[in-house]
């Protein structure tokens, strides 16, 4: 029996006609591959002289200069040929109507067969090929690779810079990497890879990790999206990050960079799906969580946050404003229990869920059967004293108010007009009266013989007594020359006063890692009898937004409230 062959279909596709062109009208390519200096042109030119030319130059016309042809491939040719002197080469001459696209596929194609690229130059034109709008299949057929291989090697233009500055470094190992190595790398943001490097990177600098090994180092930057306890459809968490399930730094939205990782769903979030960016993960996190708690306290003022898993350099007390106990500190409750409280889950396992606890004191005797500490144990058991227990809630309660006051300066310090400014709180007691000479007063505690005094660090301000203070608002405004000199003079003052009140409010900023805020909140306290800004309703209202636990309030008199505020704001009761 006979086969017939289809000649359409096993004939190769001619891509020019062929031509004999002067080597002076050919020119490169702006798009092509650059020469490098260890190239043996003269190995080539020597190889062509004995041989002659094997493979012809592939050229189109220049679309500005007549009687010009860009080379599209062969460039090496050319230049071997030009040593030798010659005056032409056999070109493969495409059509002037071959468009861009088709053109620089025959320059990738021919450089990818060389196989002497390296992984970096060869990203660099397989991305060059897709942002032409070429689609990755037809990319993929043209230069005999998978669909897969084109992602993942394209993907090594996102690499980031101290990325490239590794691999371009011949006394790395990592240099030495395989692009298979490097993929699993560029396949994260750019700010989740130098995270990566600043972990590993000095040991991968000299041993060059087991491929899987790779794959499991960077495995802990990764974060499912079914194990999130938010919903991944929620763009209200963080407006500015939007929702997880349509995020471009997911795996999903790369799946030729995962293949065999994800489990197709039909469209929605897969089993498998990886957020790629676990800052933004423990930033929604957070969110998430001071959102629950926030809600949770409403109904259970007595609510706890609990650290299930291991600190991983995190200060939980710190991200979240408030005390926070760890596993080891509780002992699983039932809420019907009379000591029983909730505890929202903040780290580990169970991150999210509310669990029903008693904490576990120190010096608490242990129970044999489960080995932890009796959570029964009363009178000498090292159970915290009511001022402990406080601590917490009026750190947070001073936040407030710090915040409120903060927020007031900003006010004062945004109004450009003097005349403005005096309708706005605290803008009358600052500018009415003395304007000139306060301003001087609030420089002088303001500046340092090394200029503003930037930090906390740097001791309280020496802000003016409430009485001298007092005697600067009886002062009047000079007159100082004409009613416009007057006016320039006041608006002067006026301006240095704001820069001065920015300044106010910047120290009241509390960093991250601060113990207190308590330094903080005494400024507030000196600002608001300055400023005549209601100490009493700020401590009211932080009263009423953070109250004490149920479980102890009673043996406590609450002087934040606003019965016993007043005594506090003018000197009596504890901080």
């Amino acid at each position: 029996m006979s086969t017939q062959v289809n000649d359409k279909a096993t004939a190769p596709r001619p891509i020019g006609k062929a031509a004999t062109l002067s080597l002076d009208a050919l020119v490169p390519s702006a798009s092509n591959r650059e020469a490098r200096k260890d190239e043996d042109l003269r190995g080539l030119a020597t190889s062509i002289r004995t041989v002659g030319l094997i493979y012809p130059l592939v050229v189109r016309p220049d679309a500005e200069q007549e009687g010009v042809y860009r080379i599209i491939a062969g460039e090496r040719r050319w230049r071997a040929m030009k040593i030798l002197k010659l005056e032409s080469a056999p070109c493969i001459v495409l059509s002037a109507k071959e468009d861009e696209a088709s053109a620089e596929v025959l320059r990738v194609v021919e450089n990818h067969q060389r196989r002497n690229l390296a992984p970096l130059e060869e990203a660099a034109a397989v991305r060059g090929l897709l942002d032409l709008g070429l689609e990755p299949e037809a990319v993929a057929r043209s230069l005999g690779r998978s669909r897969a291989w084109v992602a993942r090697r394209a993907s090594l233009t996102e690499l980031s810079e101290r990325w490239l500055v590794e691999v371009r470094n011949e006394e790395s190992k990592i240099s030495t990497w395989l692009p298979s190595h490097l993929e699993v790398i560029s396949r994260f943001p750019a700010d989740v890879q130098d995270r990566i490097r600043d972990q590993w990177g000095s040991q991968w600098q000299w041993n060059v990790p087991a491929f899987r090994d790779l794959v499991d180092a960077t495995g802990q930057f990764l974060h499912i999206l079914a194990a999130a306890p938010w919903k991944p459809e929620d763009e209200t968490l963080s407006p500015e990050a939007g929702a997880c399930n349509v995020c471009p730094k997911r795996s999903s939205h790369a799946p030729d960079l995962f293949a065999g990782e994800l489990d197709s769903q039909g469209g929605k979030t897969p089993p498998g799906d990886r957020c790629l960016d676990f800052q933004c993960w423990g930033r929604k996190a957070e969110l998430f969580l001071t959102r629950k708690a926030e809600e949770l306290r409403k109904e259970h003022p007595e609510l706890i946050l609990l650290n299930n898993g291991e600190q991983n350099g995190v200060d939980f007390e710190e991200a979240f404003q408030t005390e926070v106990l760890n596993a080891p500190d509780v002992a699983p409750s039932r809420k019907s229990d009379g000591n029983a409280v909730p505890a929202l889950v903040i780290n580990g396992p169970g991150l999210g869920r509310v669990k029903w606890v008693q904490p576990v004191h120190d010096e608490a005797p242990t129970t044999a059967k489960s080995g932890r500490k009796d959570a029964s144990s009363n009178g000498d058991s090292g159970e915290k004293s009511i001022e402990e227990k406080r601590k917490p809630y009026d750190k947070r309660r001073r936040q407030i108010v710090i915040e409120a006051v903060k927020a007031k300066l900003e006010t004062l310090a945004a109004e450009i007009y003097l005349d403005k400014a005096l309708d706005l709180e605290g803008g009358c007691a600052l500018a009415a009266k003395g304007l000139a000479v306060k301003t001087l007063a609030l420089l002088a505690a303001l500046l340092s013989d090394r200029g503003w005094l930037h930090h906390v660090q740097d001791g309280p301000l020496a802000l003016p007594e409430g009485f001298v203070w007092n005697d600067l608002n009886a002062l009047q405004n000079h007159q100082i020359g004409l009613a416009d000199s007057r006016e320039a003079a006041l608006q002067l003052c006026w301006d240095l006063l704001r820069l001065v009140v920015s300044r106010l409010a910047v120290r009241l900023s509390v960093s991250p890692g601060e113990p207190t805020n308590e330094p903080h909140y005494a400024e507030v306290q000196t600002l608001c009898e300055m400023f005549d800004f209601d100490l009493i309703a700020l401590r009211a209202q932080a009263a009423s937004t953070i109250p004490y636990a149920k479980l102890w309030c009673n043996e406590v008199t609450d002087d934040w409230a606003a019965a016993n505020a007043e005594v506090v704001a003018n000197g009596g009761g504890a901080q």
